[in-house]
């Protein structure tokens, strides 16, 4: 599973890897996708672009022969090579993409999120509105949430690993990996929240793929066997 927040944040606004005259970082993010051969890859401010011929967008067209099915425009986002259904959840504290994808036969809900940028309390609010609610609500045996949780302060981290320790719950970054910084400024700000049933085998942040992707997010991977 990949994820990535594919936007680069500066004093004029955000910059998207999708923009119009950035081919040559879509060639590395196709080039991505071929190497990592994820199952899922979730997005988070996957703006809406529309190219020339005004179909797909620069951003759609690398992923679209690879992963045929996008639940959600704009904001998050997920791609995924099998799907058996997609739904957005406007929650109380924040909206997020849900898929569901059939991986060795079991069906894992994957959940999409950027939490907001603001304080801790409000980003661990977000989590367990997504928890009680979203994940609440479809009750699958075996989910993920995954994407930028803006992971900024000791608090965030604290919070986390005592939501995840309170419940049995595994995250890849902060986990048995230890935390590892996901953006150019040093800051461990994606992750992957798993259910308990879950095993986390393997957790990168690819920083040497940065400069080709213009994102100031580095993308994140992490395998997954489902018990």
């Amino acid at each position: 599973m990949l994820s990535y927040n594919v936007a680069h944040w500066n004093n004029d606004g955000d910059v998207y890897i999708g923009d119009s005259g950035n081919e040559e970082a879509l060639l590395h993010l196709k080039l991505l996708l071929m190497r990592v051969e994820a199952d899922v890859v979730c997005t988070q401010e996957d703006g809406e672009f529309i190219d020339a011929h005004g179909t797909l967008s620069p951003l759609e067209s690398i992923f679209a022969p690879l992963y045929p099915y996008k639940t959600g425009v704009g904001g998050p986002a997920i791609y995924s090579k099998s799907t058996d259904g997609s739904r957005t959840f406007v929650l109380s504290t924040c909206t997020i993409r849900r898929t569901i994808c059939t991986v060795n036969g079991k069906s894992l809900y994957v959940y999409c999120a950027h939490l907001d940028s603001g304080s801790a309390d409000i980003r661990i609010a977000q989590l367990n509105d997504i928890i009680a609610n979203a994940i609440g609500e479809d009750r699958p045996a075996h989910w993920v949430v995954c994407g930028d949780f803006n992971t900024m302060t000791s608090a965030d981290m604290h919070n986390l690993i005592a939501l995840a320790s309170t419940n049995d719950y595994s995250f890849a970054n902060g986990g048995v990996f230890g935390w590892l910084d996901t953006n150019k400024i040093g800051m461990p700000l994606d992750n992957f929240l798993c259910s308990p049933n879950i095993i986390i085998i393997k957790f990168e942040a690819m920083e040497d793929w940065h400069e080709m992707l213009w994102s100031d997010h580095y993308p994140v991977y992490c395998d997954l066997i489902l018990q």
